[in-house]
């Protein structure tokens, strides 16, 4: 047997599968979090600093406030959500890359 058989034996058990399912996807998660946590709050720094600038936010109106608060608004959502969204779907390519998400699926 090779050391890949021996893994595919662990991976499928009943009860050690779902063991190690757990124990891969909160080391994923960890991970794709940590990693998140750590540039989120750059990213959201030069959005918002891009976005405070603006000669938008000078005009008194409630135009130009409402497109200051949409502008601000995409802006901080794209800034939060990326920073955990890309690490999570390359993560994601490479559980499915090495075969490991058609196992659990089985």
């Amino acid at each position: 047997m090779s050391w890949r058989d021996r893994l595919d034996d662990i991976l499928l058990h009943p009860v050690w599968g779902f063991l190690a399912l757990v124990v891969i996807l909160f080391i994923f998660f960890q991970i794709v979090y940590g990693f998140g946590k750590l540039i989120e709050a750059p990213v959201l720094a030069i959005f918002m600093h891009q976005w405070s600038n603006s000669q938008l936010h000078c005009t008194s109106s409630l135009l130009g406030e409402l497109a200051v608060g949409l502008i601000q608004g995409v802006a901080g959502g794209i800034a939060i959500v990326l920073p955990y969204l890309i690490p999570f779907l390359f993560g994601l390519s490479i559980l499915e890359d090495i075969g490991y998400l058609p196992r659990i699926a089985s």
